[in-house]
């Protein structure tokens, strides 16, 4: 169903972004507000490792 593609998609853009040399993904978490016609939306906390 689309919840679970939602939270999927989710994952793999943080996994994404975690394999990125110099990027640390924190968390994601459901956001508390619905996106544009309902749909289901994310919040990904990522930092950028000082050099």
């Amino acid at each position: 169903d689309q919840a679970t593609l939602a939270d999927r998609l989710a994952g793999l853009l943080g996994d994404w972004l975690g394999g990125i040399p110099g990027w640390r993904v924190l968390g994601r978490h459901p956001s508390p507000i619905e996106g544009g016609d309902g749909n289901r939306e994310f919040l990904l906390a990522a930092i950028k490792d000082e050099k």
